[in-house]
């Protein structure tokens, strides 16, 4: 088996903070589906000592307690410092111009778009991630099958802040 058939993720870790159960669940498999190996929390705090075990973290902005904008203040003065992407439903009003953040992205997140901004932000830019496909000419996607034979679903991540 070829890097290349592995998945356009192939081992990179991301570490996943996304309150919302469903939405974490559906976003660390499809992760997985394109080779990443994932690491999920629920919380900012629970996410912390994960940092170190993870070359990106992608988080969800809006969260009790402690929320995305204090997790990556301190990513940035960890031991290991990651890069961190925001996925927010707030909208471009909302400010964040002093947040340290690598990408912003807003809800509702196309899970292709999320897998190329992380590779964007690890360098790998060069890299088309082919996991979902659009039907030529609609702008649908279609249902596509993985390497291993299963089908691929697409759709759209996310629904509140």
């Amino acid at each position: 088996m070829t890097d290349e058939s592995k998945g356009p993720l192939h081992s990179i870790r991301i570490l996943l903070v996304e309150d919302h159960d469903d939405t974490r669940e559906t976003l660390g498999a499809y992760l997985m589906l394109s080779g990443a190996l994932v690491l999920t929390a629920s919380t900012a705090l629970e996410a912390l000592p994960q940092v170190v075990m993870s070359d990106v973290v992608v988080t969800d902005l809006a969260m009790s307690g402690r929320d995305g904008r204090w997790l990556v203040d301190q990513v940035g003065t960890s031991a290991r410092p990651v890069p961190v992407i925001a996925v927010t439903g707030y909208g471009a009003d909302y400010d964040l111009s002093g947040a340290p953040f690598a990408r912003v992205l807003t809800k509702p997140v196309e899970p292709e778009n999320l897998a190329q901004e992380v590779l964007n932000v690890l360098g790998r830019n060069n890299t088309e991630c082919p996991c979902l496909r659009r039907q030529p000419g609609t702008g649908t996607p279609k249902l596509t099958k993985n390497l291993s034979g299963q089908s691929q679903w697409p759709g759209f991540l996310g629904g509140r802040p």
